[in-house]
């Protein structure tokens, strides 16, 4: 029976000791749960945040995008203007020399042997 006793008080002594290093290896969890509480605080604070920029950002690239569609449309029109103006000159440029051959077709030719007028400043001076 001593033996026992004696078994008994050794598995007492070393459960005591085991339930020893166990307190103070826990003794510090409260204090590090509650700075993990924060950081998780912290960290649910910042992805709000981000989230949040996140949005605004995705806005600003639609509009961005939506500026970019429309400018290309009017560059695009205004290309288009541009090929029928150029048409258009080219028309009028063909008209024009048309209309030079037609009066060059037209015009007297000169008379060499007509005596050329003196200007009436010419003849005041003489």
């Amino acid at each position: 029976m001593s033996w026992l006793l004696f078994s008994l008080r050794n598995q007492l002594a070393e459960s005591n000791s085991r339930l020893v290093t166990f307190e103070s290896l826990t003794k510090d969890f409260p204090i590090e749960l509650g700075k993990l509480s924060q950081t998780i605080q912290i960290l649910e604070t910042n992805i709000t945040t981000m989230t949040t920029r996140i949005s605004s950002l995705e806005t600003q690239l639609s509009n961005y995008d939506k500026n970019l569609t429309e400018t290309a449309n009017l560059v695009k029109d205004l290309q288009s203007e541009l090929g029928q103006q150029g048409s258009k000159a080219n028309e009028l440029s063909d008209k024009v020399e048309k209309v030079a051959a037609i009066v060059k077709s037209q015009q007297i030719p000169n008379e060499p042997d007509s005596p050329k007028k003196s200007s009436p400043t010419l003849q005041n001076k003489k």
